[in-house]
């Protein structure tokens, strides 16, 4: 339902833009920031919707879940790009368009040893950035933080951490 929200302001806010300055070039450039920004929080749901896709049906599944986000994303010409945090970084697909820098998080990645560990939410690289940090260079609460994080990789439940994550 909090969907079904968005979309009804979205739908008003457009609405108003469009009647209240329809030959206005400042009401037509904020429709058309409602519009992408609409259209990034879209892309961002669909790319999480793919990661977790692809997490539950496996990695042979990666074109089939990631079609649809992908065949959307496609007219941006995006750029992949990995960022540098730490313990938990993102890969994102960036562009730009009506005149600012627009980015999706696509996945994010828990260094974990002996690997990473993809996530693919906020709440879950915020649970595995908390745990990870919390650790610190206690080897017996990192090797606990990194079966956490593993976990959650798998689609295990976890305790939402509160917050967003450092990075994304």
């Amino acid at each position: 339902m909090p969907h079904m929200r968005a979309i009804i302001l979205l739908l008003a806010s457009i609405g108003v833009l469009g009647v209240a300055g329809c030959h206005d070039p400042k009401a037509r450039a904020a429709q058309r920031e409602v519009r992408v920004v609409a259209e990034v929080r879209a892309l961002q749901s669909e790319a999480q919707r793919a990661c977790l896709c692809e997490r539950v049906r496996g990695a042979g599944s990666k074109k089939a879940c990631w079609s649809k986000f992908e065949t959307a994303i496609t007219p941006k010409h995006a750029d992949e790009e990995d960022s540098s945090c730490d313990p938990v970084y993102t890969i994102s697909r960036s562009w730009s368009e009506n005149g600012a820098d627009r980015r999706v998080v696509i996945q994010y990645m828990a260094l974990i040893s002996p690997t990473e560990a993809i996530l693919c939410t906020p709440a879950e690289a915020k649970a595995a950035e908390d745990a990870i940090t919390t650790a610190g260079n206690n080897r017996a609460a990192l090797e606990k933080a990194d079966r956490l994080v593993f976990g959650i990789a798998h689609g295990q439940s976890f305790a939402k951490a509160p917050g967003t994550p450092h990075c994304g």
